[in-house]
């Protein structure tokens, strides 16, 4: 059973082929919704090739996932927050395989009493359920050529008052080639020239992706339960003839470098809720999460060639290793409530409170956090009405530059304008804070207006679904912190200082469409688009300014009895920023499918190129870094399932 712990209002659900249509009795915040479990390709699909199939959501072909534009994205679990950092969320979402999942939810307006983390929105995976009494098995396992393989299982199961929804699954990784050239300009930018600083020859993954859910219904109104969610990345990287130019000595360094890390997640909750006759519930809920992340690396220096020659020199300086270790440790306690009350058929009110209080190692005080909201709700036949209030104590002055308590409103009003047709405004306010990172980081606040219109029409064949999105930040107060450690690399403790400030002005408009047509009861084909404007201003001092977006499509064919195929695409247009600049990236995936032996096996081939390219600008050197990353495989998958009443 999936938890009601996201902002409760009784809203209509975005609805797009695909789309699942959430019950009406079902109490949530608006969301665009994809049914996972009727796509073919989950067969064998890893769930962040799933999620790139949502309109605003842009995933690059290295595993970074941004919302609206945004990169600060909460992920849930079946309703619970997980506790990741942000460079480790593509990372998550590609481990856990498509046939777990039931669905995925999307909210990008809305009044968080959760965290403060998801400027861009809320990623909500549910996973498979056991609707009916029995037992369900499903064991999977695939091989591709190049990069991808692993396996997984999941087990569904429910007895009387007793339920079990579990699943694990393991990944490995091998990319063996991914290219990085540079090229220099001299400060006077008199000359020019091209150079190999590095080849990135091994960089391999293997991860573990484990969830379960499990409870008791103690009677037809009244539920405890429990999840746990576990998730562990540890990669290695050896980066061979890595070239760095020192311009004050006119002299290159050829490096050798090994990195090895290793994230461990760790996320867990115990909740009751009690459900009343008119619709309306109770709920309680604990949640504990940890997050660990341990960093060795090892730089050989090797070798010095002066900049007048351009061969290799040898025994101009001895190797010299260099180790460094780090490691952080997250833990974050937090318990909530939340309570919704339909006061007659068209009225209801809703309140709750969250409290959470996170620890790091590196830290001597707890960061603690409240959050509690108060709201009402009007259902008619072609209107739809929420408001409410939310009030916030933030944390302590270590994130936030100065000390108030906030209120942030936040209005949601839809009305029917045709019989399958729907017109919403959202609008909020939020505040987010960025999370420290390993050595360094920035922290502070910024203010975000968030506006949103919406048109969905819900069509026999065809839907569409449009967005036009306002963000605004006129006052955000970024301060950048360093971690300066007491003694040497191998004991990590010390305190952060603040290095920088800055006023960082932050606009966006993006305009997103999104249509599903089926052509027949057999084919369906489906599209989505984006197009945004983003600007960035540090203290008059224009930093960003750039269009991007995103075109992708696809088409689903079904033949029932025969086989299943899928074709999907697209290119991201480049996303550019001051010193950063992505090139584009593009992608094309075909899977073809077929049932054998009375729908218990299921066998999968595909095929799929990913290629992206990032640039990288140091302005200190005018050294500019090209990353290139391309991801082609074949693959076989081989799925085997049964159900045991």
């Amino acid at each position: 059973m999936t938890r009601r712990i996201l902002t409760i209002l009784l809203l209509a659900t975005l609805s797009l082929h695909g789309f699942a249509q959430v019950k009406e009795n079902q109490s949530k915040n608006e969301a665009i919704v994809y049914d996972v479990a009727t796509d073919p390709e989950a067969v064998s699909a890893n769930l962040l090739q799933i999620l790139q199939k949502m309109p605003l959501v842009q995933v690059n072909a290295f595993e970074e996932v941004t919302l609206t534009g945004l990169s600060g994205i909460a992920i849930y679990v079946d309703g619970v927050p997980q506790l990741l950092p942000k460079i480790g969320i593509g990372s998550f979402i590609k481990s856990m395989p498509a046939n777990q999942v039931e669905r995925l939810e999307i909210y990008t307006n809305h009044h968080v009493a959760d965290q403060a983390l998801d400027e861009g929105g809320i990623i909500n995976i549910i996973t498979r359920k056991q609707k009916n009494e029995g037992m369900f098995v499903r064991a999977s396992g695939h091989t591709a050529t190049s990069t991808l393989s692993g396996g997984n299982v999941m087990l569904n199961a429910k007895y009387k008052k007793f339920f079990f929804d579990g699943g694990y699954a393991y990944t490995y990784q091998n990319y063996e080639k991914s290219d990085n050239d540079a090229t220099y300009l001299s400060y006077k930018k008199v000359e020019t020239g091209t150079f190999t600083p590095s080849h990135l020859d091994i960089r391999h993954n293997n991860n573990h992706n484990a969830h379960l859910q499990t409870g008791v219904n103690l009677t037809k109104k009244d539920i405890i339960g429990f999840s746990y969610n576990l998730f562990v990345n540890p990669w290695k990287l050896d980066r061979k003839a890595q070239i760095n130019f020192i311009p004050a000595e006119d002299y290159y360094l050829y490096e050798n470098n090994k990195l090895s890390t290793k994230q461990t997640t760790h996320n867990l909750s115990a909740y009751y809720q009690h459900s009343f006759n008119s619709g309306g519930y109770l709920s309680l809920a604990y949640e504990q999460g940890s997050s660990k992340y341990n960093s060795e690396t090892d730089i050989i220096t090797e070798a010095i060639v002066p900049i007048s020659t351009e061969t290799r020199a040898t025994n101009l300086l001895s190797p010299i290793l260099i180790k460094t270790l780090s490691s952080i440790d997250l833990k974050e306690h937090a318990v909530r409530l939340d309570a919704f009350v339909p006061l007659n058929h068209a009225n209801a009110i809703g309140a709750g409170a969250r409290y959470s209080s996170k620890c790091y190692d590196h830290l001597s005080n707890d960061l603690d956090r409240w959050s509690v909201y108060l709201q009402y709700s009007l259902q008619l036949s072609k209107f739809r009405l929420n408001t409410g209030l939310q009030w916030e104590r933030p944390y302590n002055h270590f994130y936030y530059l100065d000390d108030s308590n906030t209120l942030y409103p936040f209005l949601n009003a839809s009305y029917q304008i045709t019989p399958n047709g729907w017109f919403s405004v959202d609008y909020t306010i939020q505040r987010t804070v960025p999370e420290p990172a390993l050595a360094a980081g920035w922290t502070g606040h910024k203010y975000l207006n968030k506006l949103n219109l919406n048109y969905h029409y819900n069509g026999t064949k065809l839907q569409i679904l449009a967005d036009l999105i306002y963000h605004n930040s006129p006052k955000s107060i970024i301060s950048a912190i360093e971690f300066v450690s007491y003694d040497n690399y191998e004991e990590p403790y010390g305190y952060y200082h603040d290095i920088y400030k800055a006023n960082i002005h932050y606009k966006q408009v993006l305009f997103s469409l999104a249509g599903s047509y089926k052509i027949s009861p057999s084919i369906r084909l489906q599209a989505t688009a984006m197009v945004a404007q983003q600007t960035y201003t540090i203290v008059n001092e224009k930093e960003l300014d750039g269009t991007y977006g995103q075109l992708s499509g696809g088409a689903i064919f079904t033949f029932p009895g025969l086989f299943n195929l899928t074709a999907n695409g697209g290119y991201y247009f480049p996303r550019q920023i001051k010193g950063n600049k992505e090139m584009g990236n593009y992608f094309y995936r075909l899977n073809l499918s077929k049932e054998l032996l009375k729908k218990h096996l299921i066998v999968a081939l595909y095929a799929t190129d990913f290629i992206g390219d990032k640039r990288f600008t140091q302005t200190f050197n005018n050294l500019t870094e090209r990353n290139v990353m391309q991801t082609k495989e074949f693959g076989l998958s081989l799925t085997y399932q049964f159900f045991k009443k």
